[in-house]
């Protein structure tokens, strides 16, 4: 319970920061709790 508890709060404070927040990603090997984009300050990703 904590742990989605905490995922939780983390994702709404990085919301409220405009940070492109993904959870439950997945990828060819496993799958990750959180993962955040950052775009560079010239518009690329």
């Amino acid at each position: 319970m904590a742990k989605g508890f905490y995922a939780s709060v983390m994702h709404a404070f990085l919301y409220s920061l405009n940070m492109d927040t993904r959870t439950e990603e997945s990828n060819n090997k496993d799958r990750v709790d959180m993962a955040l984009r950052f775009t560079l300050p010239d518009g690329g990703s």
